[in-house]
Parts: C-alpha cells; structure tokens; sequence
C-alpha cells in the first residue's frame, strides 16, 4: 500500500486495491453491515498511481483531488 499523509492530504501513489483489510493513512475504519468503511474524516484523497476498491469497501467523508492524474477503478459504485 503506498499511501502518504501530509496536513489534510493523503496521496496514493503505485497500485493498490482496497479490501475490507486495507489500511490507509489518515482514515479510520469501522463496519456496517459486513462492510468495511473508510472515514477519511474530509481529508482531501490524490490518486497518482492506480487505485481498486473492491466490493465490501466504502468511502465516507471524502474529497478527490479533481486535478490527480492516476485512476479510480470501482468495483460497485454506489451513493448514498
């Protein structure tokens, strides 16, 4: 996992897929309902490099850097 936090800014760089056993800089985890959920607690998340978030993993509290040049892939994409 290649995730750095600095001030309010975590950055992803590589490749790395999120899993209900991940753990990223700067966030928190809990569960609800079997699913494991990254409170990034309204840090500000750059993607360099490639990030998969597998099925059984949610975002919560979270800002996307707009001008981060790597890619999302969502396994499920679901708003709520």
């Amino acid at each position: 996992m290649a995730f750095t936090l600095s001030g309010s800014t975590i950055t992803q760089t590589g490749t790395d897929t999120i899993t209900s056993a991940s753990t990223i800089a700067g966030t928190t985890t809990s569960t609800e309902n079997g699913v494991t959920v990254f409170d990034f607690g309204g840090n500000t998340l750059v993607i360099n490099g490639t990030l998969n978030v597998s099925e059984g993993a949610a975002f919560h509290n979270l800002d996307l850097e707009p001008t981060a040049t790597g890619t999302l892939n969502l396994g499920t994409l679901q708003s709520n």
